[in-house]
Parts: C-alpha cells; structure tokens; sequence
C-alpha cells in the first residue's frame, strides 16, 4: 500500500485526508501513510460537501483516499477538479 500511495504522489510531509470506514484497508492506509511520513487526517466517509471542503482547505490537503467507487462523488464535493495540485485516490478496497 505504502508503494501504491507514492506511485499516486504521497510524500512526506503531505497531508492526506482517509475517507475509510472500519475496514481492513483503513488500518492498511494508515500504517502505509506512516510509514511514508506523511500526515493523516482522519474523516468520515459521510462528511457533506462543505465539511470536507473545509478539512481540505484547512488541512491544506494534498489527497484524499476513499472507497473504490467513490472518487468521482468525492471530488465533486470538495470541488478537487479545479485544483491541480490535489489528487484524490482511492483505496484498493472492493
């Protein structure tokens, strides 16, 4: 996971944002994250759209990880299409 997470950009330093539900691949997201040394920034997958807009900004969020699935519902709430120097990822969760 932690390769996977540095294939889509994650470095140290980075914040990122874990949209995950209790679920095997949270723990796994977590651990990767650490190991990487970048910042976890624990969410809901339930935030409205201007919760997580705000953790973004305010977190100065670099990506988030979401369920399989998600990603576009994802980025339309936050509005991440428009900026460039943000990605959201998905996790490899089914």
């Amino acid at each position: 996971m932690a390769n996977w997470l540095r294939e889509q950009g994650v470095a140290r330093g980075d914040r990122v944002i874990v949209m995950l539900g209790n679920q095997v691949e949270l723990w796994e997201t977590i651990l990767a994250t650490m190991k990487l040394g970048a910042v976890i920034i624990p969410a809901t997958p339930m935030l409205g759209p201007a919760d997580l807009v705000d953790r973004v900004e305010r977190g100065d969020a670099r990506h988030v990880v979401v369920p399989l699935g998600a990603r576009d519902q994802v980025r339309r709430r936050a509005g991440c299409a428009t900026r460039g120097s943000r990605s959201v990822s998905r996790s490899m969760a089914g």
